[in-house]
Parts: structure tokens; C-alpha cells; sequence
């Protein structure tokens, strides 16, 4: 497997590969950032399966100090690990989220919107969307 880009945390990896799979390792998994449903830590780069069952192609990753956002070639998102600052952007500020979770982007009228950009810093993430 090619790797097209690589994101990294506080003590762990997150990997795209060309054909749109996430793999992540790490020495620190305790909020779930690693994104395989649970709090181990993995040494070797390992599938995140719960994307790869969404049918989607992801093309871009970003992380902050321990949690990851990602996008799809559909303009979806998706983000998981601490949330305890609400960077999760799933409307709490729930600890953890150890899968991930589609975050769904919405105009004012509730419409879907496509996001163009992703990025996270330390304790926050971001989104561009074509309503800009």
C-alpha cells in the first residue's frame, strides 16, 4: 500500500494512503484517536475500518493534539478522539468519540453542505465549505 499523506498528533500517526484508506499508530490511544473503537495503543500502522466500510475514498487528514479530522472525495467529514473542547464539532463537548463519526455540515436552511478544506490544531478543527 502507497502512502499518499501523513498526519500526526501527540504520540500517534494517522497515514492516507493513495487509494483513500486511513492507518493509524501510536503509543497514545487513550481518547480513542486512533479510531479503532477502542483504547489500545497499536505499533504498527492499522486499518481504520469503520471509513473504510462508509464506501467512501478519504483525500485528506488532519490532526490535532488528540483528535482527527478527515474529509472524503464526496465532501464529506468525519472526526474522532477528544472532544472535550467540542473539536469534535459533533455539538457536545463529549470526552472521547473512538470511531469516526460523520460530522454533518449544514447551510441555514438545514441543507447538506460540501466541504472544500479540513484542518485541526491543537484543541480545535476546522471546515471550508463551498458556501464560504
Amino acid at each position: 500500500m502507497k502512502i499518499k499523506d501523513i498526519a500526526l498528533g501527540y504520540n500517534f500517526v494517522i497515514l492516507l494512503s493513495q487509494g483513500g484508506l486511513i492507518l493509524s499508530f501510536g503509543k497514545d490511544n487513550n481518547c480513542g484517536q486512533l479510531g479503532h473503537g477502542d483504547l489500545k495503543p497499536r505499533e504498527v500502522p492499522t486499518l481504520v475500518k469503520a471509513l473504510k466500510f462508509q464506501g467512501e475514498r478519504i483525500n485528506a487528514i488532519s490532526c490535532g493534539f488528540k483528535h482527527v479530522i478527515c474529509k472524503s472525495n464526496r465532501g464529506k467529514v468525519y472526526t474522532w478522539g477528544s472532544g472535550s473542547k467540542g473539536q469534535l464539532g459533533q455539538g457536545s463537548t463529549r470526552k472521547i468519540s473512538k470511531v469516526p463519526e460523520n460530522l454533518f455540515i449544514k447551510n441555514s436552511s438545514g441543507m447538506g453542505i460540501k466541504v472544500l478544506s479540513i484542518g485541526a490544531g491543537f484543541m480545535a478543527s476546522y471546515v471550508i465549505t463551498e458556501e464560504f
